[in-house]
């Protein structure tokens, strides 16, 4: 029956128990009499229709539609192979209860735990429903958690399992008497007109089993299966009451230890905590460690006492360098690969050994994870570098020629001595390709200046402050006698000229042209002229070559800005025949052709710097 929304009404959420999919919640809105009492006039509202009760709160519309998937129409669309089936015939066809117990029972536990979540504690309006009535009877829910204790009994027969509730300090009768678990995990379970809420390490099944019974019986022939799989579990996480059997709890120091895994196709690191000398695997949710020995038919447990701030601790160490907690004890990197879980490793050994971290592997192949150093020596040449490097890894020292010619061959790996495979960390593989195309000689390489960026891809401090010193370019004046003022980019080409200088670069001088590249040259060789003078006391030489038409240009540049450097036009019929004709000069100006034809007079003398004019 349909209420009136222009009456009085209240929103409603009534657990009802469908008899295929179980405990469900539904919201209704019950029609109130005139002395405000709910009536047995109700609709069944989901998003859909709840707007039409202008009534409702935001609050209540939000949690009305965080059940609309518990509607039976729309489970069975989210379950049913057929598209359009009516939920009768679907029950009928499909519906098993191997699907009920392991997809849809589920499921339908996640939807109701996230409305349980956002039902405020306080809320007076959830029910139990009876054949007639969703409000049938109303439940209050506690804030405060219900404590449990689980209670074996070991007889010569067999053992008994029970359980035992508190809430507030009183005992809470649950057993066969009606009650409802809503969901297992977290544990919710309505008994006596209470919804009662248990910590997360409570599990719901071993809590259900008893409310339609009092007592479960395990005979003597099941008891070693399940004092392993069931009580061994439970002594981790859960208080438990033990009669018959010994439990010994003991508080030792703990020790980490990380090792290498693999776990479906993923690599990654399972966390291992040792205590008193057995290794457990990291789990955040256990309380203990606990170890199961038997003495003929008599089980022996010991607990453990996990020293859980220093556990976590070691856990915050491992994410705070990129782990992250997969599932269980296993962590991996964001790249799950072998190659990026070994250079992890070696980049974070001294964190790890910090930490106090074993680390081992449980693959099969034997890699080796040992730090490892790059030694390398760097010769300054003429117009390249000499690079000699060497691996050093434990007691071993491989050349890296050996590295480069492996990465030609498309491989990633050497074998050592020891038989353990190295994999190459990843950074080298740049390198080696690099390296491939160079000469080499002994394990020595010859770099051109020009690929001066090969060494910046060894990856090495000293490296680094190498080619900062190489590649950093200072800020220079003109000298104290240059006549005029360099504007603040063209003392930007003086710096770049006299860096190429100072490390025997060649270089190109490429400003727009009106934008002073002849002054900024001019400044330059007269910075240079007075630098050797102070330096080698030797006189620099300078040759300038340059189309036809610039010659007496450049000759007038050189005696407006920088008088002190004398001038020689090499051309015409009485051109220089001899070297020392020319030598006396600083700077001397011909063409590109004059230089062909003059080709033996040049190679007779040694110049400095040699620039070349477009």
């Amino acid at each position: 029956m349909r209420v009136d929304n222009q009456q009085g009404y209240k929103l409603i959420f009534s657990i009802s128990v469908h008899p295929q999919l179980g405990v469900l919640i539904h919201p209704h809105v019950v029609a109130l009499s005139i002395h405000q009492t709910l009536t047995l006039t109700y609709q069944k509202v989901f998003s859909g229709s709840a707007a039409h009760y202008h009534k409702l709160s935001v609050q209540d519309l939000t949690l009305i539609a965080s059940l609309d998937d518990l509607m039976e129409e729309a489970i069975v669309r989210k379950f049913s192979p057929e598209k359009k089936i009516r939920p009768k015939e679907y029950f009928k066809k499909y519906h098993t209860e191997l699907l009920q117990a392991d997809l849809i029972r589920p499921w339908l536990e996640k939807q109701i735990a996230n409305f349980l979540a956002i039902l405020p504690l306080d809320a007076d309006n959830l029910y139990v429903a009876d054949e007639i009535n969703p409000a049938a009877f109303p439940i209050e829910i506690n804030r405060d958690f219900t404590k449990i204790l689980f209670h074996f009994h070991k007889t010569e027969l067999g053992t008994n399992y029970f359980v035992t509730l508190k809430h507030n300090e009183e005992r809470i009768p649950f057993m066969k008497i009606g009650g409802l678990m809503l969901t297992k995990k977290p544990a919710r379970m309505v008994v006596n007109g209470q919804l009662y809420r248990f910590y997360d390490f409570v599990d719901g099944a071993k809590l259900a089993v008893f409310l339609n019974k009092k007592l479960v019986f395990i005979p003597k022939t099941s008891e070693k299966k399940y004092y392993t799989n069931f009580i061994k579990p439970l002594l981790e996480t859960s208080p438990v009451f033990t009669k018959g059997f010994e439990i010994v709890t003991l508080r030792e120091e703990a020790k980490p230890n990380l090792s290498l895994a693999l776990k479906n196709g993923k690599y990654g690191f399972n966390v291992m905590i040792n205590y008193g000398g057995l290794s457990f695997p990291f789990h955040q949710d256990k309380l203990f460690h606990v170890k199961l020995e038997w003495n003929r038919d008599q089980p022996i447990f010991t607990k453990y006492k996990r020293s859980q701030i220093w556990e976590a601790n070691r856990i915050n160490a491992l994410s705070e360098i990129g782990l992250t907690l997969v599932s269980g004890s296993f962590f991996s990197l964001i790249d799950k690969d072998l190659q990026s879980c070994i250079d992890w490793l070696r980049t974070h050994n001294e964190v790890l050994a910090a930490s106090h971290f074993d680390v081992s592997s449980t693959i099969d192949e034997k890699y080796c994870i040992s730090p490892y150093k790059l030694h390398y020596n760097i010769a300054d040449k003429i117009d390249w570098f000499d690079l000699n490097a060497q691996i050093i890894i434990g007691e071993y020292t491989i050349p890296f020629s050996q590295v480069v010619n492996e990465i030609r061959r498309g491989n990633n790996r050497i074998i050592l001595p020891n038989h353990e495979v190295f994999l190459f960390p990843k950074e080298w593989f740049a390198l080696g390709e690099a390296l491939a195309g160079q000469s080499t000689k002994s394990n020595t390489y010859s770099i051109k200046k020009y690929q001066v960026d090969i060494l910046g891809l060894i990856q090495s401090r000293e490296i680094k402050q190498h080619l900062t010193k190489l590649v950093a370019i200072g800020a220079e004046k003109p000298h104290s006698n240059f006549v005029g003022i360099l504007r603040k980019y063209q003392l930007d080409g003086l710096s770049w000229l006299m860096f190429l200088k100072n490390n025997n670069f060649g270089g190109v001088l490429a400003d727009d042209m009106g934008l002073g590249k002849t002054v900024q040259t001019i400044s330059f060789l007269q910075r240079v002229k007075y630098d050797m003078l102070k330096s080698s006391e030797r006189k620099a030489k300078f040759l300038l070559v340059a189309p036809t038409s610039l010659l007496y240009n450049w000759v007038y540049e050189c005696t407006q800005f920088s008088p002190d450097l004398s001038t020689v036009i090499h051309s015409g019929a009485k051109r220089a025949k001899s070297p020392a004709e020319l030598e006396k000069y600083d700077v001397v100006i011909t063409t590109y052709g004059l230089i062909r034809n003059d080709e033996s007079l040049f190679t007779q003398l040694h110049y400095d710097v040699l620039v070349l004019d477009e």
